[in-house]
């Protein structure tokens, strides 16, 4: 029978237990209906997610400036628009200062629902 030791015992917990506990709080990116559209932000709400969730909508998420025209025939483009269907990256860090003249960290904070942005058009119209 194997020795078991706490080199073995880390290893499981390593294993098993970090990548459930990590998946829950790093945000990467989801698909979401834009609802709203002001200026430069949206509002979207996160498809295939419980309608409980307190983070189904998010508020002022970032068109990237590819995502604000989108090509729908050869000859014509058309403004993203509410129901799109659009993917939100969520950024590394803390994007509250992110400007034209360049950024500066102001927390901690990382892969938050806060720090979306829309980097793609899924489904227009």
């Amino acid at each position: 029978m194997a020795k078991r030791n706490a080199l073995t015992d880390l290893a499981k917990v390593i294993a098993e237990d970090v990548p459930k506990s990590s998946d829950n709080d790093t945000h990467t990116s989801s698909d979401a209906r834009v609802l709203s559209i002001t200026g430069n932000l949206a509002d979207c709400q996160l498809t295939g997610r419980p309608a409980d969730e307190e983070s189904l909508i998010l508020r002022d998420v970032i068109i990237s400036d590819s995502c604000k025209w989108i090509a729908v025939s050869d000859t014509k483009n058309e403004r993203l628009k509410v129901g799109d269907l659009v993917l939100i990256n969520f950024v590394d860090h803390d994007i509250t200062n992110l400007n034209s003249k360049g950024y500066t960290f102001d927390s901690d904070r990382r892969h938050d629902l806060s720090d979306g942005v829309i980097g793609a058009v899924i489904k227009h119209g």
